[in-house]
């Protein structure tokens, strides 16, 4: 369903070169819930496609699997999504959880922002056919900032 809603055939392979939304958590708003709000309506709101629920609830670490349902006085974290990134060779969605997040077990929001339907983070590791544009933090240790290359 997100995949074909993002015109991606296969949502193992992403096309380097593709530009992919990776969700903010470092400058983001907050939500008090209010009676009759939804993960569905929230997002929609914030993003403009209720598909995009995920992105929401991953980070506020909500594992009802329904998305009609979000508990009334809950605070939400509300991340950005103006951050793009450009998918290169050997880019996964776990090198990129673990370059932007510090954990790669949050790849699966970022395939929710982008419309991946396979969130399994594909155990091959080749979940992408790509790898990112350098982070800030990539690109220090690539200048010899006292790191060794990262794989």
């Amino acid at each position: 369903m997100l995949a074909a809603a993002n015109r991606i055939a296969d949502p193992n392979v992403i096309q380097v070169g593709r530009s992919l939304l990776i969700p903010e958590l470092g400058d983001v708003g907050h939500h008090t819930v209010v009676a009759g709000e939804t993960l569905w309506e929230l997002a929609r709101r914030w993003y403009g496609e209720a598909q995009l629920y995920p992105v929401i609830s991953f980070p506020n670490h909500i594992t009802d699997p329904d998305p009609d349902h979000v508990e009334v006085g809950r605070v939400l974290i509300r991340p950005g999504l103006n951050y793009r990134h450009t998918v290169v060779p050997g880019d996964t969605l776990r090198a990129l959880a673990e370059d932007h997040y510090g954990n790669a077990e949050m790849f699966a929001m970022i395939a929710a922002a982008n419309h991946i339907a396979d969130r399994t983070g594909s155990p091959s590791g080749r979940c992408c056919s790509s790898r990112t544009s350098p982070t800030s933090d990539q690109r220090a240790r690539e200048a010899g900032a006292g790191h060794g290359a990262t794989g």
